[in-house]
Parts: C-alpha cells; structure tokens; sequence
C-alpha cells in the first residue's frame, strides 16, 4: 500500500486534483494501520516495521535480480508463547503474512 509520488507532468489538471484526493485517502488509511499495528499486503519494510516494531529475527535469500525477505516476530503474553508470526517481503515490499 505504499504511497508513491505522482508525476503531475502525465496528468491533465483535473486528474491531478484526483490524484492528489486518492493519495491523500491512502496516507490516512495507512497512518490509521501504522497506528493500530496493522500490516497490510502492499506495505514497504518500513511500513511494516512502524507498525509492529523491530522484527525478532531476519531470514533473507538473493538472487540475481531479487531479494526475498522473512521477519519472524515471536509473540509472547503474560509468559504463554502466542505463536510466530511471519511476514514475507519481495524487493522491499509485504507480499505474505502468516500467523
């Protein structure tokens, strides 16, 4: 759910007002996530990691052209183990959740 910048170049005016809305909607509906520790598909690594905090453990596999990533969170309450859960990245981007 990344925000990214529109090239107002390719835009006829009425489009970039558009555009702004529809960008500005997605920020609110990010920081409301970011706030309540919410990832969503979408999500860059920083995203997430305001959500949720620094992972427990970073698994990471490279190839030629493409990094995957694996943030283990290990979730604990009141001393019982809740289960891991497991957030995949593609090339910087959320793509898969596991709890």
């Amino acid at each position: 759910m990344s925000v990214e910048k529109v090239t107002d170049e390719k835009l006829i005016p009425e489009d970039q007002a558009k555009a702004r809305e529809a960008l500005e909607a997605l920020r609110e509906i990010l920081a409301k996530d970011i706030q309540a520790h919410h990832v969503s598909i979408g999500m860059t690594t920083e995203e997430c990691r305001l959500a949720l905090g620094r992972p427990s453990e970073v698994n990471r596999s490279v190839t030629a052209n493409h990094e995957s990533l694996q943030w283990v969170y290990r979730r604990y309450s009141m001393g019982y183990d809740l289960g891991d859960r497991y957030l995949y990245f593609d090339d910087g981007v959320l793509t898969s959740v596991q709890d």
